[in-house]
């Protein structure tokens, strides 16, 4: 008796087929975009978002085909494994941070929010965690308000 090869039993993979129906979306997406007409980032025409959209999702597909003929499974080559016990507490900073982003304002919110995410989840120091959490803040503060003039919650400080 012989054994059976395991390469030889995964060359006849199963593709997903919605992935080639949402290559050819993404392919008509694209063509009627550009019909629309594309212009340029500074001076977008109508048919420029719907264009860069079709393509990501063009992108997206492609790449999703790929990783699905790889041996190994769809994820099998990333060998991921997922720690609930952090994605859970996150999920649930985040939640509670779009709560508290009207009243405490957004840099006070993020601070807190980054805060408890190094010092909850990734259990730094209170001093690595509050310096990290005071930089990603003004970072993000001057990112956002001042270079790209987002108007942002002030919160109850004014800030």
């Amino acid at each position: 008796m012989t054994a059976v090869d395991p390469v030889r039993q995964k060359r006849g993979k199963r593709v997903d087929g919605s992935l080639f129906f949402f290559i050819l979306l993404s392919g008509a997406i694209c063509f009627e975009s550009y019909n629309l007409g594309l212009g340029t980032l500074s001076n977008p025409a109508p048919g420029l978002f719907p264009f860069l959209t079709g393509a990501i999702l063009g992108f997206l597909s492609i790449l999703w085909l790929v990783i699905n003929l790889l041996p190994g499974g769809p994820w099998g080559w990333l060998n991921i494994s997922i720690s609930w016990g952090r994605v859970v507490p996150m999920l649930g900073g985040l939640f509670l941070y779009s709560i508290i982003l009207d009243f405490l304002g957004f840099a006070l919110a993020t601070f807190l929010l980054v805060l408890a995410l190094l010092k909850g989840i990734e259990r730094k120091s209170w001093v690595s965690s509050s310096m990290v959490a005071i930089g990603i803040s003004i970072f993000s503060y001057i990112v956002f308000r001042i270079w790209l003039r987002v108007q942002l919650p002030e919160g109850f400080l004014g800030i």
